[in-house]
């Protein structure tokens, strides 16, 4: 889209699968929240359990990302846990420094 932007080139069929593929997984993960808010919203859910919920999944996600990175690094069991740990520790943190705050 930049490069677009930048010189005025229109974007071919393959420039937009392109972009797609790239944005796609953070565009379906940031959405999961989005989701469960409205199914809040409709009133199957309270927004209490939904930002629990919410909190829950952004947590095992910086796990599961932190596990990838630690493999991608060394490509040892032992790496991947100590990258879930840690990811994930920080989103637990920040977890309760949200719910200490508020």
């Amino acid at each position: 889209m930049a490069h677009s932007l930048e010189t005025g080139a229109r974007r071919d069929r393959h420039g937009w699968r392109a972009a797609w593929k790239h944005s796609f997984p953070t565009l379906a993960v940031a959405n999961v929240p989005t989701l469960l808010f409205l199914v809040a919203a409709s009133g199957f859910l309270t927004v209490e359990s939904t930002v629990g919920l919410s909190q829950i999944f952004c947590v095992a996600l910086l796990a599961i990302l932190g596990a990838r990175t630690g493999w991608k690094v060394d490509a040892s069991a032992r790496s991947a846990l100590l990258g879930a740990f840690f990811a994930g520790g920080v989103g637990l943190a920040l977890a309760f420094l949200k719910f200490a705050i508020h």
